[in-house]
């Protein structure tokens, strides 16, 4: 599946420098936890493997499709969420692969927006800046 978010797992070293920039960026409810990127690690025996994820901006989003209200659109590569007309069915969440969505105390869904206003002037997402490995590219050549 394409996206407009790259991960390389095998550069991510679980700093947790882009979950800052996400939550800066985004001012996010650290004391709430609702956060539009994760950072964690899986260990297998004497494997240890390190993620970063958020909303990817799927080529073929799902959330688009199953959402009853049209609250996800597919605008210039982007996965834009309008949660106005919200009714919280998670229908969304259920859908995305990448566990992606958060619902706030609101009920309401919620998503990184990749931070398109940046995009729009050129710049790269706070996440993608910040990364010290590369592990996180922005990839705007998805058809």
């Amino acid at each position: 599946m394409k996206s407009l978010f790259e991960f390389n797992k095998e550069l991510c070293t679980a700093c947790g420098a882009c979950l800052l920039a996400c939550i800066d960026q985004n001012d996010n409810d650290i004391d709430k936890g609702e956060f539009f990127r994760h950072v964690f690690t899986v260990e297998e025996k004497e494997k240890v493997e390190y993620f970063s994820l958020s909303c990817v901006h799927c080529d073929e989003a799902k959330c688009v499709d199953v959402c009853s209200k049209d609250c996800f659109k597919k605008e210039n590569k982007f996965v834009i969420l309008d949660n106005q007309d919200c009714i919280g069915c998670k229908l969304c969440e259920k859908a995305c692969e990448y566990g992606a969505l958060i619902y706030g105390n609101d009920g309401k869904a919620n998503k990184c927006n990749g931070c398109v206003e940046r995009n729009e002037w050129g710049m790269d997402a706070p996440c993608v800046m910040v990364c010290p490995t590369g592990a996180l590219k922005f990839n705007m050549e998805v058809d």
